[in-house]
């Protein structure tokens, strides 16, 4: 059975090596920025949803409230966030 996991092993190294040398390849600016963009993709999503998927009722409250303003707090804090410390 060792010899079989073994086997399974070295065929995925040639693989996984590949990858790891693409993946050391990458700049660390590079991989903040795409970082970063991800969150801004996400607050332009949130953003420009219909708001009729964007209301939630909550228990105790007779109207609907629109969740996109704290969505968008909570990304623009992470925006921020990941901006000033990474």
């Amino acid at each position: 059975m060792q010899a079989l996991i073994d086997s399974i092993a070295n065929i995925l190294r040639v693989p996984g090596d590949y990858l790891r040398e693409l993946t050391l390849m990458i700049p660390l600016s590079g991989a903040r920025t795409i970082f970063i963009l991800y969150f801004v993709a996400l607050l332009v999503w949130v953003l420009t949803m219909p708001k009729s998927e964007v209301c939630g009722v909550l228990p105790g409250k007779k109207e609907p409230i629109d969740l996109r303003f704290y969505a968008a707090a909570a990304l623009i804090g992470q925006i921020m966030i990941y901006s000033l410390f990474s």
